[in-house]
């Protein structure tokens, strides 16, 4: 029984990545702990990386983790 729970958020942190298309970390589900703020994460995720897909502008553009 000791690290069920380990696994079960991996699996769960596999599907968000496969079902989403966005990498979420392990702490992202620590550090949200609801699933509204865990959507609005996801949701920025989701839109930071459509947006890298079509650029507004030219130059160098500065990475941000949410």
């Amino acid at each position: 029984d000791l690290g069920g729970e380990s696994l079960l958020v991996m699996r769960a942190v596999a599907r968000m990545r496969k079902i989403f298309g966005v990498d979420v970390q392990l702490r992202n589900l620590f550090e949200r702990p609801t699933l509204a703020e865990l959507a609005e994460a996801i949701d920025g995720m989701r839109w930071v990386a459509n947006s890298k897909g079509s650029p507004l502008s030219e130059g160098p553009r500065e990475e941000i983790e949410l």
